[in-house]
């Protein structure tokens, strides 16, 4: 984005005070001028300007061409009719027009390409900017929105080839408790500690996420529910027991589970998160 408006930026207002230049001139030369049709080719020129800034340059040139025909045709009209004759000044003042009409046409228009380019860019950027922030900060797993995307999607290839999909949630007791009495920073090591034996417990191919501030997701895919258990008691054993940041204090972690497993019967992922939810609500310690 910097080096686009680094490289364009200097010829665009180049170009904008050329265009202002050109307004001032035509609207002060011709200000005192007693033809009604120099304040029509006036007028006419501010809405092809404004063509210029909102539909670009193509549009505009397409409507300058018309303009200058018209007014060009009238004008010729006006004076035949009132038996004068062509001068000079007549068609130098028609070439004027004429130039004004390109060259506000071109120099907006570029202006309003350059915009829709930056709005392109600052879209793409936005695109770029909520893929970063899918990962959460603290455990470097990705977050809820990026977990409820993934389930999605893992849910409808399991529709479409019946894939053997199970997903698991896992619930730190009294997190919020935690992390009042030991601080931020300590609850903050905490998470870390448990996302690397999460890693450690489970395969790579099993997608990780935190789902919500005391709450881990794993999508395990090809796994059928009875294997799930495994799974469950491999990280139990793994994340009971907790030392704290100094090495010395060390704390036993109280966790819920809650699983289930993708069924032809499904409505939609959402039923699937719910199911496991609720197995992870009413589990037993």
């Amino acid at each position: 984005m910097k080096s686009f408006l680094t490289i364009n930026g200097k010829y665009i207002v180049f170009q904008i005070a050329i265009l202002l230049v050109a307004v001032f001139i035509q609207y002060f030369y011709y200000e005192h001028s007693v033809e009604g049709n120099e304040q029509l080719y006036y007028v006419m020129a501010m809405i092809n300007l404004l063509v210029a800034l909102t539909l670009g340059v193509i549009t505009s040139l397409g409507l300058s061409l018309i303009f200058i025909f018209v007014l060009g045709s009238y004008s010729f009209w006006t004076i035949m009719s009132t038996g004068e004759e062509l001068s000079t000044t007549f068609f130098i003042r028609l070439l004027y027009w004429f130039i004004i009409f390109i060259v506000s046409s071109l120099l907006a228009g570029n202006l309003q390409q350059f915009v829709q380019g930056i709005i392109a860019e600052n879209k793409q950027m936005k695109g770029q900017f909520d893929q970063l922030v899918s990962i959460d900060a603290d455990t470097g797993f990705d977050n809820q929105k990026r977990f409820f995307f993934e389930l999605e999607e893992e849910v409808k290839r399991s529709q479409r080839y019946g894939n053997v999909l199970s997903i698991l949630l896992i619930q730190i007791e009294h997190f919020a408790d935690f992390e009042r009495l030991y601080g931020k920073k300590e609850a903050r090591y905490l998470l870390q500690n448990v996302a690397n034996q999460l890693r450690e417990t489970t395969r790579i191919s099993d997608k990780k996420f935190r789902v919500n501030q005391d709450v881990f997701g794993i999508m395990l895919t090809h796994t059928p529910r009875e294997h799930v258990d495994i799974v469950i008691e491999k990280i139990k054993s793994r994340v009971t027991i907790q030392i704290l940041s100094d090495n010395k204090r060390e704390i036993t972690l109280s966790t819920r589970f809650g699983s289930t497993s993708f069924h032809p019967n499904l409505n939609n992922y959402l039923e699937m998160y719910k199911s496991a939810e609720a197995e992870m609500a009413n589990y037993i310690i």
